[in-house]
């Protein structure tokens, strides 16, 4: 809580570098619970390169599922941010809480596909597909701001290679699923690809 912001910045590059080092994680498991919301705080600091250090601290806080609903909707509330190096920031936290959500559901389907005993197609490609799927399902929110829609775009970008990926979405928009794709999902694919 210094007043000095690059006391602040070099606080959390000191956690950051702890947390990373994935031998130590239990050693610091109270300490993280303790502070994890003045971390997620933080995020919104008026220090540019605070925040952004904030950021990648959350990005940890949330693989290691220390985060609930509300803290991961703070941090995401930056994706709309003036700062691009927050909106990148905050890009790198939304495409991990799209990573997790989309290992979460491919584990459930694999193991439902093993049950049914159905070949499974190439891992990463699903992996993209459903990334891309979540990502639109999340975007579905600012389909009437295409602003709003292009600066997430933009701050996904190098964080989501799905985004980058036009084959990913031509699957998308040619899934054989129980329904097609809803005109949203088209509108939501060409804001994509315009903002590309």
């Amino acid at each position: 809580n210094d007043k000095d912001a690059s006391v602040r910045y070099a606080a959390l590059a000191s956690v950051v570098r702890l947390v990373r080092e994935e031998s130590f994680l239990s050693h610091i498991d109270l300490f993280t619970q303790r502070f994890k919301k003045r971390f997620v705080e933080m995020t919104h600091d008026v220090d540019e390169k605070v925040a952004s250090e904030a950021i990648s601290l959350s990005v940890f806080l949330l693989r290691h599922q220390y985060l609930d609903e509300d803290q991961t909707e703070k941090v995401l509330g930056l994706l709309l941010d003036e700062a691009p190096k927050l909106r990148q920031a905050s890009g790198r936290f939304l495409a991990e809480c799209i990573r997790i959500q989309a290992h979460a559901e491919s584990s459930s389907s694999r193991k439902k596909r093993k049950k049914e005993k159905k070949n499974p197609d190439d891992p990463s490609s699903q992996q993209q597909t459903l990334e891309l799927r979540l990502l639109v399902q999340f975007l579905e929110g600012f389909l009437e701001a295409s602003d709003e829609a292009a600066y997430i775009m933009d701050a996904v970008w190098e964080a989501l290679p799905c985004v980058r990926n036009w084959q990913t979405m031509i699957d998308v928009l040619l899934t054989e699923d129980e329904e097609p794709p809803s005109e949203s999902i088209h509108a939501i694919l060409a804001c994509m690809l315009t903002c590309s």
